[in-house]
């Protein structure tokens, strides 16, 4: 049973993922220096 919450979680989550968002894909070969790039402190 899903609750309303889990519900619009869901929805919003499948609708970002639909559009490609960037932060909806895995980054699975992370580590801390690209982390650090990525969030622009290098």
């Amino acid at each position: 049973m899903q609750d309303d919450v889990h519900r619009y979680n869901k929805e919003r989550w499948e609708a970002l993922a639909e559009v490609n968002a960037l932060f909806t894909r895995p980054m699975l070969e992370l580590d801390v220096e690209s982390a650090l790039e990525l969030a622009g402190t290098t």
